[in-house]
């Protein structure tokens, strides 16, 4: 069970956010550093995984509602539980 646990305090912007997951999910050098690019490699990990965000409300308003709620779906999409 991979367990990934967001610290919103430490994200700024979306290339922060990607930098803590891929000190989780360890990205291939190929990553491209989108939505899309998270989706393809979360869809290709073969266990089971969990999402847990801190502060969640302070991502949101950090990442704007928009890419947050799109970040959200791309875990839901690929049947990632999410504790938030």
């Amino acid at each position: 069970m991979i367990t990934i646990i967001l610290d919103s305090i430490q994200i700024n912007t979306p290339d922060d956010l990607y930098a803590q997951l891929d000190s989780f999910l360890h990205f291939p050098g190929y990553f491209g550093y989108n939505l899309d690019a998270l989706s393809d490699i979360l869809s290709e990990i073969g266990e089971p995984m969990t999402l847990s965000i801190t502060d969640a409300p302070t991502l949101e308003r950090t990442l704007g509602a928009s890419f947050y709620h799109r970040f959200l779906q791309v875990f839901r999409n690929n049947n990632i539980s999410i504790n938030i």
